[in-house]
């Protein structure tokens, strides 16, 4: 029979021996994180200094409720010799949807609308005297890409063209509106959320951006991410400005892309730091905690997360299994992941999370012709690291070097085709002053062209274009979506007089000067 002091000593082995286990998976593990922000760093760095064309790069990893790694490099503004830091806000795009289909599941728990009643139950749509396409669509259908609807005018005004007045959309919303017939099928769009944004608006009288602030920002203590263009400007912000790897293998290129307070829609408007973003990831991982205290109810976002359209196709780097409220559902090697991307001309995001794993990253960029490529890489690498699966780095220093060589072959073949370009031959019949003027479409909306020093120029609402001679009589082509990306213009002439034009396919009529 063992004595009581037999037993106290035992006892006290037993919690020294736990102790120093603890103690030594803890000194482990931060070993283990050391040597990845190491590697992390080093490969970021490498990948700047090798691909000249992008300029600023920032990334955060989260593991469990703590920041692991948190850095930015390179520039956001190469004009102005600003440097990236981890508070630089950068625009990312369709990521937005991540907040907004939160936002929605929020709504929803605080009985302000309802995710799952027909959108026909709201204004605006409500008043519409035929309401036949939008009958039997819930909004979490809308925001889950699985309405069965489309609208690309709608789309294309809140996003690109910033073209419209508010009682515009509604009337587009209204008019223009068709089904897809394909039976409710995922189809990913920006339209149930610009849907959604006008429903918040009309029904309720609630503005999104405003919203998001209120339930999502403060709460989470970022202070550095804002829906308001305007903000951002009022407020000077030092936003990373954007750039393309296209057009000199040696530096990054301006891009020609603009925002304005109307092109920051609820499917794609938001400027956010990566610090902000470490919270977002942390907030989401650890289930609505953010630094200890419960912000939001674990049921909140695992409705968030769920999956609600079904989706089977290989991403990039992820098996694309569905999709939830804001979020691509996934696998990577076995693992669960939700991930979202974001690009524009010029801005690049992707935000991605293991929820089993508690592993979150995300990786900006101010380039967008390579720098999904690059935020592609570093995720892998870092869901490799944690899952113990990268067999060398050489893999991904070998990627970097193939997508140097890619830049490179593509900006010889872009300065061909700008050479080539310039050799062209007019292939317009008329005089050039008699192709300027306005054009308009009832759905798009206006396109101008100018003349300035016999060089002529397209603009519709924030995109501007040089036009260049087409190949075929009376045509011309534009790059709006970046270098090389040649949007044919077809005009229609009638007795020595240009009618109208043909743009995306769609006739543009000539406004005739009163």
């Amino acid at each position: 029979m063992k004595t009581i002091g037999s037993i106290l000593l035992t006892l006290i082995w037993l919690a020294i021996s736990l102790t120093s286990c603890a103690n030594a998976s803890t000194s482990q593990e931060l070993n283990r994180n050391d040597e990845f922000k190491k590697n992390i760093d080093s490969l970021s760095a490498y990948t700047l200094n090798k691909i000249k064309g992008i300029p600023g790069l920032s990334i955060a990893v989260i593991k469990g409720d703590e920041v692991i790694h948190i850095e930015s490099y390179g520039f956001s503004d190469i004009e102005n010799n600003a440097i990236a830091t981890t508070t630089t806000p950068y625009y990312i795009a369709s990521t937005t949807k991540s907040f907004n289909g939160t936002l929605a599941q929020i709504l929803h728990d605080e009985n302000v609308l309802d995710l799952d009643t027909s959108i026909t139950s709201y204004e605006p749509i409500k008043s519409f005297k035929d309401k036949t396409v939008f009958e039997g669509i819930s909004l979490r259908e809308l925001l889950s890409h699985s309405s069965g609807i489309t609208n690309g005018y709608l789309v294309w005004r809140n996003a690109v063209s910033g073209q419209y007045e508010h009682q515009q959309l509604i009337e587009i919303l209204k008019d223009q509106t068709g089904s897809l017939n394909n039976n409710k099928a995922f189809k990913y769009d920006n339209l149930g959320y610009n849907i959604f944004a006008l429903i918040l608006q009309e029904e309720f009288g609630l503005n999104w951006k405003n919203l998001l602030k209120e339930k999502i920002f403060q709460p989470l203590e970022m202070e550095r991410t804002s829906a308001s263009y305007d903000q951002v400007i009022q407020e000077k912000w030092e936003v990373t400005q954007p750039y393309i790897a296209i057009g000199d293998s040696t530096k990054p290129v301006k891009a020609n892309s603009r925002k304005d307070e109307k092109t920051m829609q609820a499917a794609g408007g938001l400027f956010a730091s990566i610090e902000d973003i470490s919270n977002w990831l942390l907030f989401n991982v650890n289930k609505g905690e953010f630094k200890g205290k419960s912000v939001y109810h674990p049921d909140m976002l695992g409705q968030v997360h769920k999956s609600y359209a079904d989706v089977n196709r290989n991403g990039t780097i992820f098996k694309e299994v569905g999709y939830g409220l804001g979020w691509h559902t996934s696998e990577f090697k076995g693992q669960n992941v939700l991930y979202h991307n974001g690009g524009f001309l010029g801005h690049t995001a992707k935000i991605s999370f293991m929820p089993d794993q508690k592993i979150g990253v995300a990786v900006f960029a101010n380039e967008s012709f390579f720098g999904d490529n690059i935020a592609d890489l570093l995720t892998s690498y870092t869901f490799d690291y944690y899952l113990d699966s990268v067999e060398s780095s050489d893999v991904y220093l070998e990627q970097i070097e193939n997508f140097r060589k890619r830049i490179n072959e593509m900006n010889k073949s872009y300065a061909n085709s700008v050479s080539e370009r310039a050799d062209k031959q007019s292939s317009l019949t008329l005089n050039l002053s008699q192709y300027e003027g306005q054009y308009s479409n009832k759905g798009f909306g206006d396109l101008s062209i100018t003349i300035e020093d016999d060089i002529m120029y397209i603009n519709m609402g924030l995109l501007s274009s040089k036009a260049y001679y087409g190949n075929e009589v009376n045509t011309l082509e534009v790059d709006f979506s970046g270098p090389g990306s040649k949007q044919l213009i077809e005009f229609t002439i009638t007795d020595n007089t240009v009618e109208s034009l043909k743009f995306k396919g769609l006739e543009f009529v000539r406004i005739k000067a009163e």
